[in-house]
């Protein structure tokens, strides 16, 4: 019963990943993406209204792995993943890796 949103990798960027919309609303980011440099994580990001909220670090390591997105989703929202320092940032520094609707 959930819904399975596909997320677009910016040009030449690797992986792909899926936003998981359960039936109970709870959010989760798919991913397989090649493992980061020492010291960056992948971080997960919710887009309202142009402005980013911070929504979770995926596990530094290679292959599939599963965020749970810690803000819920709003119609229009959109989700992203770009690539950080490990501990995470407060506001993108680099552009989105994977982008996609909620």
């Amino acid at each position: 019963g959930a819904r399975l949103v596909p997320m677009r990798p910016a040009p030449g960027a690797p992986g792909r990943g899926t936003l998981v919309i359960a039936p109970d609303a709870q959010a989760y980011l798919v991913l397989d993406l090649p493992e980061p440099p020492r010291g960056k994580a992948y971080e997960a990001w919710i887009i309202r209204g142009g402005e980013p909220a911070r929504a979770g670090l995926a596990p530094a390591r290679a292959g599939i792995v599963t965020v749970r997105l810690e803000q819920p989703l709003r119609p229009g929202d959109i989700t992203a993943v770009t690539l950080e320092i490990a501990a995470g940032v407060d506001r993108p520094t680099e552009d989105p890796i994977l982008v996609g609707p909620s």
